[in-house]
């Protein structure tokens, strides 16, 4: 693999005017994952070629939050390839925006009780698109049982924080196109590094592949939740009866909470 350089690379803030083609590279990415496929209800793979309303949904929530990371004062960090030499100059070319992570500052959370911004971030066009139980499988089936994970670990190691006083990583990704070049280490450092405080880093891994890449940044995980249960199978697709995906909270500890003992019954 190559090495990333800041010649092959730029790391930078992203600019409202650019998320068109940062939702276009997450839809990319994120069309075939489990928790997108059983957030909008898919019976089969969708197609990243095809204008579907399943293949809306998935750019619709992609959009979402970005608008939200917005007014949370969050940071949205985009991976820029720089164009090769005599290309014609544009910064919002889709195929230079490589990958793009989405953090959440501590204490800030897409939570259900902001409605207006809900409205305003459009996540309300996803009932259209994804249908109306949108909100209990986001929040009472994803969110709620992410943050009870959570909040066992705190206990375990004693800890009376609340976990959300940690830098959320809401999503992060690489376009399939230059996956596998060292785009998502490179992000990922990007925020260990200007994520200010020193408190933890947490996020949710929807797939084992993306569980072990964060293990290998130093996550730990905790106890995997399952939802979906007996209405979708493993890659989240609509199945009567199916076991559910399985999803991995994960916890990157600050220097003083690493050498805290879990507590033993």
């Amino acid at each position: 693999m190559a090495t990333i350089t800041p010649e092959t690379v730029s790391l930078r803030l992203a600019v409202p005017e650019e998320f068109p083609v940062i939702m276009e590279s997450g839809t990319r990415a994120f069309i075939h994952d489990p928790v997108f496929n059983y957030f909008g209800q898919v019976d089969e793979f969708l197609d990243i070629d095809v204008n579907s309303k399943g293949r809306q949904g998935v750019e619709n929530f992609i959009r979402f939050l970005l608008i939200g990371a917005k007014e949370l004062k969050g940071r949205v960090v985009v991976a820029v390839k720089p164009q090769e030499p005599g290309a014609e100059s544009s910064p919002l070319k889709v195929e230079n925006i490589v990958g793009a992570a989405i953090w959440l500052p501590p204490h800030k959370r897409l939570a259900p009780w902001r409605v207006p911004l809900f409205i305003r971030a459009g996540l309300f066009r996803g009932f259209k698109l994804w249908g109306v139980g949108l909100l209990n499988r986001i929040i009472l089936d994803h969110v709620d049982k992410s943050e009870k994970a959570l909040d066992e670990c705190y206990k375990s190691r004693g800890i009376k924080e609340s976990p959300e006083k940690s830098w959320y990583l809401q999503l992060i990704w690489v376009n399939p196109d230059f996956q596998g070049q060292g785009y998502l280490s490179v992000l990922m450092q990007e925020g260990f590094k200007n994520n200010g405080g020193d408190v933890p880093f947490t996020l949710e891994a929807t797939t084992a592949r993306s569980r072990d890449r964060y293990l290998h940044f130093g996550f730990e995980l905790i106890t995997p939740f399952r939802i979906g249960v007996k209405s979708t199978n493993e890659l989240g697709l609509t199945t009567r009866g199916g076991p559910g995906v399985e999803v991995y909270s994960m916890i990157h500890w600050n220097d003083s909470q690493k050498e805290k003992p879990v507590a033993t019954s």
